[in-house]
């Protein structure tokens, strides 16, 4: 999962323990079962994302029964650590369960189409972020992943539309948006709009490498030997390399 990917499931994980620390009901893992809710909760809240993510992969594959909001956590976890196929089998077994009301589903099922996302498994991935648009439109991540998609399928009108939704549905201050808008300018051959959204970008996250990388391009492009000189300066400061 690249870095935008990992800080959004971050975040939900954030969201998650914040929601649990407000008293919501998580009693998801038996007395029996090998490590504690507890104990995996405490070590999300210090940051241990990758000794939780072994905690929750030995209590699923011990088969100890679990609920739907156990699995999802479980899901986010191994996600963020790098296991897409373990977290996809956690969200399967969490929409199977029947439970979880229209607004959840709509989110797992973007959520499984995350796990082919990162696993290159586009056709998949396609499936299930369709599915999840189809129970709600407020899925900006879905449609951002969709218009990644339709750029490396060649398909520009369809990835403007993608991101045209992806604005709408609330992700216009989104930097990955502003990057793939930027991506699209630059396979239209509308350099000037690129370098606006790129710019855009670097405003909002000035010490993430890939939009450095994407200006660079551009300017080398235009022949902006100025700009690129100082793009190169202010990447330093950041510990990038051009």
């Amino acid at each position: 999962m690249n870095r935008k990917g990992r800080g959004f499931i971050c975040l939900i994980i954030l969201l998650f323990v914040l929601n649990v620390l407000l008293g919501a009901n998580l009693s998801a893992v038996d007395a029996q079962t090998p490590v504690s809710l507890a104990t995996i909760l405490t070590h999300i809240k210090v940051g241990w994302l990758k000794l939780a993510s072994v905690e929750v992969a030995q209590v699923l594959e011990a088969g100890f029964p679990v609920d739907e909001e156990f699995l999802v956590l479980s899901g986010l976890l191994l996600s963020t650590n790098g296991q897409p196929g373990l977290a996809r089998e956690a969200y399967l077994r969490a929409l199977s369960t029947g439970r979880l009301q229209e607004p959840d589903q709509a989110t797992l099922l973007a959520l499984i189409g995350r796990t082919y996302f990162d696993q290159r498994d586009y056709r998949r991935a396609k499936e299930y972020y369709r599915q999840a648009l189809s129970r709600s439109e407020d899925q900006v991540f879905s449609l951002l992943d969709l218009g990644a998609i339709a750029l490396s399928e060649g398909e520009l009108e369809l990835a403007g539309e993608y991101l045209a939704r992806a604005e709408k549905a609330g992700g216009e201050t989104s930097v990955r948006l502003l990057i793939l808008r930027g991506d699209l300018a630059v396979a239209c051959q509308d350099y000037s709009a690129a370098l606006s959204r790129y710019q855009a970008a670097l405003k909002l996250a000035p010490s993430e490498a890939q939009i450095y990388y994407r200006l660079r391009q551009v300017y080398q492009l235009t022949g902006r030997d100025a700009e690129w000189a100082a793009l190169v300066e202010q990447a330093k400061k950041y510990g990038i390399e051009l």
